[in-house]
């Protein structure tokens, strides 16, 4: 099974992770003071992400797991914040840093960025050491989230409420070429470079980008709410296959806007 993860307008705290989540790391990189970190597992990996601002763990746990697209989400806000990322290979040494750069980023490894890898402990279940690499000084000592995480809030109704109401509304403005209805039901922060869009007469452009991303006959089978995120799980239906995912609802100002789906391909 893949997972397709997009972010509707991309185109154009109760915590749910461990309460020990944020446990101590601290130091800088790219001349930002580290606020915050998370330790995770892909494969045969951990990933050590710090960050200038916190995590909003509620909001990862909508999915019920913690992987590379939450941290992308994290960077991209709003707001926006920093990152540096480690890669830890099983053996426990350096696989790789990644630091976002304009026009996206990839992990790079050199023999010297190894050198300033010191592990203190190596767990199944955690992982705590220092790395020092030009000017990164990082200290780390963080549990490893890995596998289901319990989703915050309360359930939704079968129906998923005024959240169900929202997406439903959202995907049918967008199969149905609808773009003024896309727009009201988008976030504020988007609304901007979609109204730059229309005005060139690219707003058919816009939609057509997006519905290729957006599954049809959308069904919602459950969910939760906590504060102002709401989290719709679905059925639909994706380049002739059966698909389920996951809608992330967030309200602003009272009203609530499709955040993102995340999609998980059966095929």
């Amino acid at each position: 099974m893949s997972t397709i993860r997009t972010t509707l307008l991309a185109c154009c705290m109760t915590l749910a992770l461990p309460a020990h989540a944020a446990s101590p790391a601290h130091g800088h990189a790219g001349g930002w003071e580290v606020a915050d970190a998370l330790a995770y597992r892909d494969k045969h990996a951990v990933y050590v992400v710090f960050s200038d601002r916190q995590f909003d763990r509620a909001a990862i746990a909508g999915d019920r797991k913690l992987d590379s697209f939450d941290i992308m989400n994290h960077e991209s806000g709003p707001p926006t914040a920093h990152t540096y990322t480690i890669r830890i290979d099983e053996d426990g040494t350096l696989g790789g840093v990644t630091v976002p750069m304009p026009g996206g980023s990839s992990m790079n490894y050199t023999s010297e960025m190894a050198k300033g890898l010191t592990l203190s402990r190596n767990e199944q279940a955690a992982i705590a050491g220092t790395f020092t690499y030009g000017d990164a000084r990082l200290t780390f000592d963080l549990p490893i989230t890995s596998g289901e995480l319990a989703r915050p809030g309360k359930a939704l109704p079968a129906d998923g409420g005024e959240p169900g109401q929202i997406l439903l509304a959202q995907v049918k403005a967008i199969h149905g070429n609808d773009f003024d209805t896309m727009l009201r039901l988008s976030p504020p922060q988007y609304r901007e470079p979609m109204l730059k869009s229309k005005a060139a007469g690219k707003a058919q452009l816009e939609i057509d980008a997006v519905k290729k991303l957006t599954p049809t006959n959308v069904h919602i089978t459950g969910g939760s709410i906590e504060g102002d995120h709401a989290w719709l799980d679905f059925t639909g239906e994706q380049r002739g296959a059966k698909v389920t995912g996951t809608a992330t609802i967030e309200r602003t100002a009272g009203a609530w806007y499709v955040r993102n789906l995340d999609i998980h391909d059966a095929g």
